[in-house]
Formats: C-alpha cells, structure tokens, sequence
C-alpha cells in the first residue's frame, strides 16, 4: 500500500469516527433537552450538576469531531501531495530508463 492510500485510509477513518462523534453529541443534546424539560423548575443542585456535565461532554465530543474533520482533511491533502510526488518520482525514473 502505497503512502498516499495509506493517508486517504486514515482519512476516511477520521471522517468517520468524526461523524460518529457528532452524532453521540447530537444524541446528548437531545437527551438533555428531554431531561431538563421533564424535571424542568424541580431540578435540584445535583440535577443541575449533572446535566452540566452532560453539555460539557457533549461539547467536548463536538470539539473532538471537529478536530477529527480537520486531521482527515490534511490527511487528504497530504495524500494528495503524495500522489503527485510520486507521479513525479515515475516520471522521472522513466526518463531515466530511456
């Protein structure tokens, strides 16, 4: 396998675990949202404690995503710019064998 398809791999996995994030975040959010309307006004300290740390993990995990999209994008940049280089390497080792 070449480094430029070994790149794109890690890519598409990035982008991958990326959406998965997103979605579990989405899911927490979601999750709150029906948590806190369901205790709504009667919440006590612990309630409000907990469903603080739920939207700073959901936030965290949107952060993550983030990070993962843009780690497959240079991957997929860096793929890209391996690809040409090794185009270049063929075509000059062709010229060479002439």
């Amino acid at each position: 396998m070449s480094a430029a398809q070994t790149l794109e791999r890690i890519a598409l996995e990035a982008d991958r675990e990326a959406r998965s994030l997103k979605d579990l975040a989405s899911k927490l959010r979601s999750l709150g949202a029906q948590v806190t309307s369901a205790i709504g006004g009667t919440a006590t300290g612990e309630d409000r404690t907990m469903l603080g740390y739920v939207r700073a993990v959901e936030r965290d995990m949107d952060r993550a995503a983030d990070a993962l999209f843009t780690g497959a994008k240079e991957a997929r940049e860096a793929a890209a710019a391996e690809r040409r280089r090794e185009e270049q390497q063929q075509r000059q080792q062709s010229k060479g064998t002439r």
